[in-house]
């Protein structure tokens, strides 16, 4: 119940009262912040004033009531409707995966009654996923609390001090060696499907961002750059349109003179991947028309050579995923900065560009530095 202050009356003649809330056992209620909920109240009588302050109590531990109901399946639906519009269609479709796999294990639990111990037990039972799969489920679960807590639905995040579960290295993305993606490269020169992974093994740009390149606006080659400000994505109804890159930032990434040479020889203009009609070109049609083909040529150059064999052995057949991860494993291994690198590849935060890092027992070896 709330209690009484000293009654105060102003010069207009009424009667102000400041209250403090409490509960049931005379404790004083805080918010979120840790301040106590207070309120001021005005009126002609004692009267008045006792009736809005019965009506302030009742309100307030009715609303307690219905929100310490909301179950966490009910909660994490709101919160996916609110991401609708403002993400990619690909990212919405990913969030709304790991949004139903929580929905199955949480149910209608009220998300008030969720402990930390709760969200652990989940994230540990996804051990052997991949780290980049179990980095978009951190994002989901610790977005979906923190609107819990905007909400004032939950004072603290239950999310908060979880470990993760160890990943499973082998579901990783591939990546070519330094003698693989050379070999590969001057496959892609000669191949006429082959300019996507040239392309791709020399600036790490995504699928995405390949299949929206134009020659005339992009390509700076008197300046050894090429200008990477838009994307193919997936539109209403599966349909590809242009738009800004993942991350809506720009940038320019510095090529090499072989790079420059190669794209002059190749008298391109336009968009450089289109459909016969003339439309963008979607990832997976890109994929089949020209991505596949190309990994064709390339196992059947490696069947007419003993060279490209022991180079080779099984890691041949890379996704258009894995060239940019090569291209960002190679560029590390040869000595660029984490700083620059997640620049060059457009990354929003240096922890995604972490998960581009592969170390191959070479690397390691020549990396190491001990002195006792």
């Amino acid at each position: 119940m709330p209690r009484k202050k000293e009654i105060k009356t102003r010069k207009d003649g009424l009667i102000e009262r400041k209250v403090s809330l409490r509960d049931s056992n005379g404790n004083v209620v805080k918010d979120v912040n840790g301040k106590t909920i207070t309120k001021h109240f005005y009126g002609k009588t004692e009267r008045d004033i006792k009736k809005q302050i019965d009506k302030w109590q009742y309100d307030y531990w009715t609303e307690q009531a219905q929100l310490s109901t909301i179950p966490f399946s009910a909660f994490a639906d709101k919160w996916l409707k609110g991401k609708e519009g403002s993400i990619t269609h690909s990212t919405y479709r990913s969030y709304r995966t790991k949004v139903e796999d929580a929905k199955k294990y949480f149910g209608d639990t009220p998300i008030s009654t969720i402990r930390q111990f709760d969200v652990q037990e989940f994230i540990s039972s996804l051990k052997g996923m991949s780290e980049s799969t179990l980095l978009k489920y951190k994002i989901v679960l610790k977005s979906i609390f923190k609107l819990a807590i905007t909400n004032d639905l939950i004072y603290k995040s239950p999310y908060d001090e979880i470990k993760m579960p160890l990943t499973d290295k082998t579901v990783e993305r591939r990546f070519y060696t330094k003698d693989q993606a050379r070999a590969v490269i001057d496959i892609a020169k000669k191949s006429k499907y082959g300019l996507g992974p040239f392309i791709q093994l020399k600036t790490g740009v995504r699928p995405g961002e390949l299949l929206a390149l134009d020659y005339e606006r992009d390509f700076d080659l008197k300046n050894n750059i090429v200008n990477i400000s838009r994307a193919i994505k997936e539109g209403e109804g599966y349909q590809p349109i242009e738009g800004p890159t993942k991350t809506y930032q720009a940038r320019a990434i510095p090529i090499d003179d072989e790079f420059v040479d190669h794209m002059k020889s190749l008298g391109l203009s336009g968009r450089l991947f289109y459909t016969n009609k003339g439309t963008p070109m979607r990832y997976e049609v890109y994929v089949r028309w020209f991505h596949n083909k190309f990994l064709e040529e390339v196992n059947a150059e490696i069947q007419k050579s003993d060279e490209l064999q022991s180079i080779f052995g099984s890691n041949v057949d890379l996704t258009p995923y894995e060239y940019r991860h090569t291209y960002g494993t190679r560029a590390y291994q040869s000595g660029t900065d984490l700083l620059t690198l997640q620049r060059i590849m457009g990354h929003k935060t240096i922890e995604v560009t972490k998960i581009y890092i592969h170390h191959d027992e070479k690397t390691l070896k020549s990396n190491l530095k001990l002195d006792y």
